[in-house]
């Protein structure tokens, strides 16, 4: 519920901030700590590493993962997909959504599908998680972006 009535909000306020949302590049953390670093290339596609705070096991928060987008400028923001390989190919997650300017800072409300890889059968409906994420983007911005990703 909480989800649907900040989109309500967002909705509300993108005829003042359309102009937002069209360089999505920077730092940005979900609600459960998560931080993305992402560099927008060209033809609205983008590139970045992806650190997840999340642990399905001991020590997997300490590994980034590279991840790879797409980013289409709408009016009133902008929608995006991208997706993380982790685990060294066992495990892909994609996000699908939109960017928008919520109370003068830009928000990428997400929903995400994890699949993992799984060998028997009778693992197949462990292997498949659909959540929601929302992403704000951090103080510093660009600035802040390592080197060997600009």
């Amino acid at each position: 519920m909480y989800f649907i009535s900040a989109l309500i909000f967002c909705l509300s306020l993108t005829t003042v901030f359309a102009a937002n949302c069209e360089d999505i590049s920077g730092i940005w953390r979900n609600q459960l700590g998560s931080n993305m670093t992402i560099i927008q290339t060209s033809q609205n596609r983008f590139t970045g590493e992806y650190s997840t705070a999340v642990e399905s096991k001991l020590r997997a928060a300490l590994v980034t993962s590279n991840l790879t987008g797409i980013h289409m400028p709408v009016e009133g923001g902008a929608l995006i997909s991208f997706s993380v390989l982790f685990n060294h190919g066992k495990s892909l997650t994609t996000w699908v959504g939109q960017c928008m300017v919520c109370d003068g800072e830009e928000v990428l409300f997400t929903t995400w599908s994890l699949r993992n890889h799984f060998l028997k059968p009778t693992d197949r409906w462990m292997s498949m998680r659909i959540h929601q994420d929302i992403f704000k983007r951090m103080e510093g911005g660009f600035t802040t972006i390592p080197n060997h990703l600009r």
